[in-house]
């Protein structure tokens, strides 16, 4: 059972969720049978007690009289999941009541009662209209119900000539909306993985909004242009310096997941500019971090995930706020999930101690856990050439920087971060070379690594020349 679609849903429901469809699963209009109820009931009890049940012994449960019959179960248990499935379907329907609406006025509309259908389609453009989150789909829920409302007009005796650039407008919004949206996810998705995207109408957008006083001046716009914009002209900080302002207020514009999404967006701008070396974009994407957390978005079912942990203490790292990082990490492990915590916790309380300088504590948790993770894996690789450098470990590093070239022509879709950890390995063995009473060559590597641009470790190596 432990791979059927029911038993993986039903390990993702919390509490109220498991007591509505034991209660949704009796109906017998949604083609609910006892023996599917009682099921349900059976992988319940076993879920609750962390155990999952075999097939004969769910069979058992229904029928303690007969031998297992697989045709027989199989049929139940299909059964079940769709009304499962369709359980989930209603719920989702059911936080939806725009679609609601939608779906009733076209019911109102088949039984010829078009003037309750339209009734319904205003109020529900009225209820749109109050409010003031209107994020990717607000338009377009908006251009669907005048389109609604439209239809319903021509259907019956017109008495109004209707704004029909409403329509054109709304569509147009909802377009531009959501291509600057996932032209922001496309620029940073491309940053960390090899990929060329192509962005199709996404000049003619930016002009088309660059030329519009009134649309820079519409929050949802604006915030996603001058986004996109930062993201695209990294080395441009005025559209961040913009957009900086609308962040701090971003629950006024959109939902909440849109907020998250926002604001991970923007911090994905911080750090890109961090891994090039400029470290005040520490505090701007802590900053950014603390806001989300404060507002919680960044927890999803009450966890937190690894990549945002690992950037939170990352940033706080880079400040000197090693006390908050410490608070952060022991009182926020146990968000991460479960099967990343370990190794999440291990290395980011040997960063911690790495520069605290308890170099022999940091090795300690450095080799607790195992980095599956790519990302992790060269950050560990990266802290621990760091460690054996300062701890003059030199055989070591030797060895240890021949085992990352490996690991590195090994993967192939690194992008920046590729070029990023070449660079580290390139100055981490003329560093090893330098002759360090020779002032010319001193000043010839530190001008070099001063003029790198993509190095996340440059304020070390400088470090190194101090």
């Amino acid at each position: 059972m432990e791979n059927t679609p029911i038993w993986r849903i039903l390990q993702q429901m919390d509490a109220a969720e498991t007591a509505n469809l034991e209660v949704f699963s009796g109906l017998s209009y949604f083609g609910a049978t006892p023996e599917m109820h009682q099921l349900l009931l059976f992988l319940q009890k076993n879920k609750s007690k962390q155990r999952c049940p075999t097939r004969a012994a769910c069979y058992l449960a229904l029928y303690p009289d007969r031998v297992f019959k697989a045709e027989h179960f199989r049929q139940i248990l299909h059964k079940l999941t769709e009304c499962v499935r369709t359980y989930l379907v209603y719920k989702e329907l059911e936080e939806d009541t725009l679609l609601k609406d939608r779906l009733l006025a076209q019911k109102l509309e088949k039984l010829d009662l078009n003037l309750l259908a339209q009734q319904t389609l205003q109020k529900a453009e009225k209820r749109l209209e109050q409010s003031t989150q209107r994020g990717p789909g607000w338009h377009e829920a908006r251009f669907q119900l005048r389109r609604q409302l439209y239809s319903n007009e021509l259907a019956g005796a017109r008495t109004q000539q209707l704004n029909l650039q409403d329509f054109s407008d709304d569509l147009e919004f909802d377009f531009m909306l959501r291509k600057l949206k996932l032209s922001c996810e496309l620029i940073s998705h491309s940053a960390v993985y090899r990929s060329n995207y192509d962005f199709g109408l996404l000049d003619a957008v930016l002009e088309k909004i660059r030329t519009s006083e009134i649309l820079r001046n519409t929050p949802e716009i604006a915030v996603y242009y001058h986004c996109c914009l930062a993201l695209l002209n990294p080395d441009e900080a005025a559209h961040f310096e913009t957009l900086k302002p609308y962040l701090h207020n971003i629950s006024a514009f959109f939902q909440p997941q849109e907020s998250r999404d926002v604001l991970l967006l923007s911090i994905n701008y911080c750090i890109r500019k961090l891994n090039q070396g400029s470290l005040q974009y520490s505090h701007e994407g802590l900053n950014l971090y603390q806001l989300a957390l404060e507002k919680g978005f960044l927890y999803k079912k009450g966890e937190i995930s690894r990549f945002t942990f690992r950037n939170m203490v990352g940033m706080g790292l880079k400040i000197g706020a090693f006390d908050w990082v410490e608070s952060f990490i022991t009182s926020h492990q146990d968000k991460l999930p479960a099967p990343h915590r370990e190794s999440m916790v291990s290395f980011n309380f040997a960063r911690l101690c790495y520069e605290r300088k308890q170099y022999d504590q940091a090795l300690h948790f450095l080799q607790k856990a195992d980095y599956q993770d790519i990302l992790l894996a060269l950050a560990a690789k990266t802290l621990l050439l760091k460690i054996y450098y300062e701890t003059q470990a030199f055989r070591s590093l030797d060895a240890a920087i021949d085992s990352f070239k490996i690991f590195l022509r090994r993967k192939k879709v690194l992008a920046y971060h590729r070029n990023n950890y070449q660079n580290f390995l390139k100055y981490m063995e003329r560093l090893l070379a330098l002759n360090t009473s020779n002032l010319l060559e001193r000043k010839i590597l530190k001008a070099s690594i001063l003029n790198e641009e993509t190095l996340t470790e440059k304020a070390w190596f400088l470090s190194k020349f101090v």
